[in-house]
């Protein structure tokens, strides 16, 4: 079994995305991301969770971790300006949190 070395990443940035849509993934795989995808069913807080605490137990090798959680209207640009903009120098102030996307209705 190969453990992750926190170390070795050092100032990286991890956003976990809790879509199972194949066309999300393969948007995130052009951008270079890794993908993974997993059933949809899966709890958003317990994606929010993992963010969480990886955040806390990684903040000493300057990583950041956070979290989107599209919802069902989300297209697959919003997702991949968002990932865009947690990967830029101004995403470094973000970690530890879930980003709730397309769940406030307009109308």
């Amino acid at each position: 079994m190969t453990l992750l070395r926190a170390d070795l990443l050092r100032g990286a940035t991890i956003v976990l995305c809790g879509d199972a849509r194949p066309a999300v993934g393969r948007e995130l795989e052009r951008l270079g991301a890794r993908c993974a995808p997993f059933d949809h069913g899966l709890d958003r807080s317990a994606l929010e969770n993992l963010a969480r605490t990886l955040s806390v137990e990684w903040a000493r090798h300057a990583i950041t971790v956070t979290a989107i959680a599209p919802g069902a209207a989300t297209s697959d640009d919003e997702v991949a300006g968002l990932v865009a903009f947690l990967l830029s120098p101004a995403g470094d102030y973000y970690s530890g949190c879930r980003f709730e996307l397309g769940a406030v209705e307009v109308g």
